[in-house]
């Protein structure tokens, strides 16, 4: 993947949509009253030592009205790559406003502020240090390291239209129609990120864009659930677009979402780098996803078509922290 090419980059999930805020600001409260999200990712193990990231969210909607509702929460990764251990730690705190349109339209905004902190347990062998027969870790590195641990403080925002159908269900449908677009910029202060004493390497602004939707297919237990997600950073930039396919049992709530009891397969492709295979399964507001990379890139002559694995597990229900006056969303 191009962003592993690159300094400076941002880490990444195949679970776009089940990583929400970091994918973008405003999804905060967007589909959710309460969520809470675990996302483990490892990968290259068959390159180096694997890559590992760990992410966790929780957010959370308050005071929710007829015309719109404040939501809040926060958001916290840790990211170990290489054979170096670089780790990257974020932990931010997120916050954003919906209005309510109409009875099935929503517009909201949202930001985010926090830190970073990024360190080296190990500077790594350079080509300066290998004396012609081999490494020799007497000769210096020629590299000015300043420090091998910094922080720095990071901000970013964004925007998110949503559609959903009302929540009163009618008996012979038990998927609700649902789409979400939206755009979002990681490190807008351009937060300084270089290890080296002399000059600077400043963290480029990531930019997001995605679409996604989940249709009933007529009047079946059976949904489809499409999405293509949009990143750019520097001169890197992610593209990865495929659908879901879910099916809904018989025995689930027809008048409650947080009660459905759904199995979803999908198939995503990440342009040029990997092939996606997914699978969900759904049972009360709670969802277990599992996901596998088949590297398709240059890389595959290396890493054997092994790219990475993946994990989630979210838990969703309706906000303990309503309103007097109750919202059309939940």
């Amino acid at each position: 993947m191009s962003f592993l090419q690159s300094k400076g980059q941002d880490i990444h999930f195949s679970n776009v949509s089940y990583s929400p805020l970091n994918l973008n600001p405003a999804l905060v409260g967007a589909n959710h009253g309460l969520r809470a999200v675990v996302n483990y990712r490892s990968q290259w193990n068959s390159v180096a030592r694997p890559y590992s990231t760990f992410g966790f969210s929780v957010d959370s909607r308050f005071n929710e009205g007829r015309k719109g509702y404040l939501a809040m929460g926060v958001n916290f990764f840790n990211d170990q790559a290489g054979d170096e251990r670089m780790s990257t730690t974020s932990a931010s705190l997120n916050a954003a406003y919906h209005v309510i349109l109409e009875e099935s339209h929503k517009l909201g905004g949202g930001l985010y502020v926090g830190f970073g902190q990024r360190s080296l347990k190990d500077m790594g062998t350079w080509s300066a240090q290998f004396d012609g027969t081999g490494f020799n870790s007497s000769l210096s590195n020629q590299e000015n390291f300043e420090k091998m641990n910094l922080f720095h403080f990071d901000m970013g925002a964004g925007l998110l239209y949503s559609y959903e159908k009302s929540k009163r269900r009618s008996r012979r449908s038990l998927i609700q129609n649902r789409i979400n677009v939206g755009a979002g910029a990681y490190h807008l202060n351009r937060p300084n990120y270089s290890f080296i004493k002399v000059g600077s390497e400043k963290l480029a602004i990531r930019f997001t864009a995605f679409a996604n939707a989940v249709f009933q297919v007529g009047k079946s237990n059976f949904a489809l659930e499409p999405g293509v997600y949009y990143a750019v950073q520097g001169k890197s930039q992610e593209i990865i677009f495929g659908t879901y396919g879910k099916y809904v049992f018989e025995g689930s709530s027809r008048y409650n979402s947080n009660s459905d009891v759904s199995v979803s397969l999908g198939l995503f492709y990440r342009n040029k780098d990997a092939l996606i295979t997914k699978a969900m399964f759904s049972w009360s507001g709670l969802s277990v996803g599992f996901s596998y990379d088949v590297n398709t890139s240059n890389l595959t002559a290396i890493s054997r078509s092994r790219g990475g694995f993946e994990f989630f597990l979210q838990w969703a229900m309706d906000s303990p922290f309503k309103g007097k006056s109750r919202s059309r969303w939940r």
